[in-house]
């Protein structure tokens, strides 16, 4: 409904002279719930129909502000009207009928009814019902409503013949004979007329039959797939098609007494149609959306939450919500045998036919929720609240974004690289590249719907703790997602990352932060979240899988982090440096709280990574020749390719030294396992402080090949010098890093049952059935 915010308006509600709002405040007054209906008509104004009536005087005089020139309508909620259409009609000729009414509440209609105003039976509510008592005669009581004086419809004016001075708890009881007509209908006893429909009444009892349902706001559709089922089966013989066409055409020149604002469904055997029919009318539902096979919707988490995207997660619409949204939305109705119309709640076997549909080609596909403005695949910025169709992101912005540039300048782009350039000047990294790195995973994160396919995971790595990698990582996801981003832990077992990934993914996740990762990082749960746009897993706790877009981006922190040969594939290496013997205690920074200064910031960082991406697609992305990126094409081609445009290193040139590290530590761990082996070949056990001190034995005898080969494979492994033995504290801190890793059939365990006073007795096992 449209808001009316003038002087004028304002002034006539408040007028003296405006007699509707004065009724309205009386009525509500005296315990009625009133709401505005549109000018000269009964469609309700509120978007609600009558389930937005009131008695709050302020919302009352609000309505009329906005709609001076509205109807009142009476929602009738805890009493009945007994609505008598037509100023001839002959429901009361019976003189004891109409005395034992003429003393109640009465209003007539533009049309001459008429409508009693009564008590429900106490305990007893009693339903809307539409020409079940007789030709022209409805009850409108609970989930109804009825237009009072002063309203006018067709240019003549509702009245009250006798005042309705009283509360809605103290009008008058029901009479014996209306409640006992209740009551037959309840219990089925009122006779149908008997036997098919003759010439001479065919057309008018399908007529009157037609207006029934068109008062009740069924549509000329439903009206005439109704009356033609009627009329094969009852009329004698049927009439022509055109004919009753006719008849369902006649009847849309009356005005529907329901609100308009709901649709109707009929609800008969053929149920494939009911659904499709709901389906259709919930897809104008702004609350719901389809992601995967799966109906959603969009909900604030709760306090203490790790919610990412300003609060808001993406959760599974229940079923219950979905049916309770229906009952809000849709009308269900069955057809009576002489036309009446018969509210019903929502079939369970729809409700549950169009929960397990699986596809929503109707419904808005969400991919993901951003509170930034959202970069397209064509360079365009969504920067209006609301849902992009093109992207399929629900913008739901916490703060005000300066507006990007249409077209950004060369200009535009050297000051936008300035801003990233200054950002980071504190930090050490061991290369150019893996400053072109950071540029990269911050693009990824901010422009993630500009391209297709998926991201590389990007590892923040330095040589000690407090060198800042942590800090850095929350730098970007600050800037892309928003202050208070969470972490998640890296587990080794692949079952739970595969549980920890969907669980990310079902709630709408675009960044991961994966934090403080241990000495080896890999599974095919992580490897497959990292090449692929489309996750399929089973749910938790229950019996069904989900198909869900993988677009978020995976971030990595840790010290030292060695990767298994597949996952370092998928990777691109952040590397910072320090030197400094306590990294913590450095001093001397630009910005010596840098969260805050990004927090301060954040607006215009985040505009400078979309001015930076955007003006790259604008120039049409042209090829730089760089080295292929399997599996990363549509990032290489937009993300990385903007970064080395504007003039930075190549962002991926350290996933050489990367692969590089990766299969040197599996070599190196090989080497050590097979000198075990040999070192303990019955498997008595290793405990490091013994073999340590057998290999570094102080004989001046000259050792043997296998303990030659064996110090080097320690020595490399833990990074000590050559000759130089090692710590017992390096090497457990190794074979710890390594428990369970395997390496050609064979992997280091221990037992905790095992005890020796010397430390832990490790064992080299051997795979029962060994690697392809």
């Amino acid at each position: 409904m449209s808001t009316i915010n003038t002087t004028s308006a304002a002034a006539a509600a408040d007028s003296p002279d405006n007699a509707t709002l004065s009724e309205a405040l009386r009525l509500a007054e005296l315990g009625f719930y009133v709401f505005p209906c549109k000018p000269g008509a009964k469609i309700p104004l509120t978007k609600n129909g009558f389930k937005s009536a009131t008695c709050d005087p302020d919302q009352i005089r609000a309505w009329w502000t906005r709609c001076p020139d509205a109807n009142l309508a009476v929602a009738t909620e805890g009493f009945l009207a007994l609505d008598i259409d037509g100023a001839e009609n002959p429901y009361l000729a019976d003189e004891a009928r109409a005395a034992s009414v003429s003393a109640f509440p009465q209003s007539r209609t533009p049309r001459g009814g008429r409508h009693f105003l009564m008590a429900q039976p106490v305990g007893r509510p009693v339903r809307n019902s539409a020409g079940q008592l007789a030709e022209h005669v409805d009850i409108r009581a609970n989930g109804g409503y009825i237009v009072v004086a002063p309203s006018v419809v067709g240019g003549k004016a509702y009245q009250w013949e006798t005042p309705l001075l009283i509360g809605a708890d103290s009008l008058p009881p029901m009479p014996d004979w209306l409640e006992a007509a209740l009551d037959s209908l309840k219990s089925g006893k009122r006779k149908r007329r008997g036997g098919p429909i003759p010439e001479g009444r065919r057309n008018s009892e399908l007529t009157s039959r037609a207006g029934r349902m068109r008062r009740a706001g069924l549509d000329e559709s439903q009206i005439a797939e109704q009356i033609l089922q009627m009329n094969r089966a009852e009329c004698q013989p049927p009439l022509e098609e055109e004919e009753v066409r006719k008849i369902a055409a006649s009847t849309m020149r009356y005005e529907s007494d329901a609100a308009a604002a709901t649709a109707r469904i009929i609800v008969a055997p053929d149920e494939a149609r009911v659904t499709d029919e709901a389906l259709a009318a919930m897809v104008a539902d702004p609350d719901i959306y389809s992601r995967g096979t799966r109906l959603v919707r969009v909900v604030r988490a709760g306090l203490g939450s790790k919610s990412l995207q300003g609060g808001l997660v993406i959760t599974d619409l229940p079923i219950a919500s979905l049916r309770e949204k229906m009952s809000r939305r849709i009308e269900f109705v069955k057809i009576g045998p002489e036309g009446e119309v018969i509210v019903v709640h929502p079939p369970d076997w729809c409700v549950k036919q169009a929960d397990s549909r699986a596809q929503w080609p109707e419904f808005r596909e969400l991919v993901a929720i951003s509170d930034v403005p959202v970069l397209r695949p064509d360079g365009s910025v969504h920067q209006s609240a609301g849902y992009d169709p093109v992207t399929g992101v629900l913008y739901a912005p916490t703060c005000e974004f300066p507006l990007v540039p249409d077209s950004p300048t060369v200009d535009d782009v050297i000051e936008a690289t300035t801003h990233m350039v200054e950002l980071v000047c504190d930090f050490r990294f061991v290369e150019p590249c893996h400053r072109s790195a950071f540029f990269a995973a911050l693009l990824s994160v901010v422009g993630r719907f500009a391209f297709d396919g998926p991201a590389p995971m990007f590892v923040f790595d330095a040589n000690v703790r407090g060198a800042g990698k942590t800090l850095l990582a929350f730098v970007a996801a600050t800037i892309a997602i928003g202050p208070g981003v969470g972490t998640s832990g890296y587990v080794e077992s692949d079952e739970e990352m595969r549980k920890q990934i969907t669980s990310k993914l079902i709630e709408g996740h675009r960044l991961v932060i994966l934090d403080n990762l241990p000495g080896r990082v890999g599974c095919p749960s992580l490897d497959r979240v990292l090449t692929t746009t489309t996750w399929t897993d089973r749910i938790l706790g229950k019996s069904e899988s989900a198909t869900l877009p993988a677009t978020a981006v995976w971030f990595a922190t840790g010290n030292n982090v060695v990767l298994m040969a597949d996952t370092a594939r998928r990777v691109v290496p952040i590397r910072i440096e320090v030197l400094d013997e306590n990294p913590e205690d450095r001093a001397g920074f630009k910005h010596p709280d840098l969260l805050r200064f990004v927090r301060e910031n954040r607006a215009t960082l985040l505009c400078a990574c979309l001015t930076w991406l955007s003006a790259y697609i604008r120039v049409g992305k042209p090829s730089l020749g760089l080295q292929p990126f399997g599996s990363f094409e549509g990032w290489s081609d937009t993300v990385r390719s903007a970064v080395v445009h504007a003039g930075f290193e190549d962002p991926c040139a350290g996933r050489a030294q990367l692969a590089e590290d990766s299969d040197r530590a599996r070599d190196e761990l090989f080497g050590v396992l097979d000198g075990l082996r040999k070192f303990d070949p019955r498997d008595r056990g290793i405990v490091v402080a013994d073999m340590l001190a057998s290999l570094y034995s102080t004989s001046t005898e000259a050792p043997d090949d296998l303990t030659v080969r064996l110090r080097a494979a320690i020595e490399a492994a833990v990074g000590s010098r050559p000759g130089q033995a090692p710590t017992a504290r390096q090497v457990g801190n190794f074979f710890r890093a390594n428990r369970k890793r395997v390496v050609a059939g064979m992997h280091l365990d221990n037992d905790s049952s095992e005890k020796s006073s010397r430390g832990t007795v490790w064992h080299v096992r051997r795979n029962e059935v060994p690697p392809v």
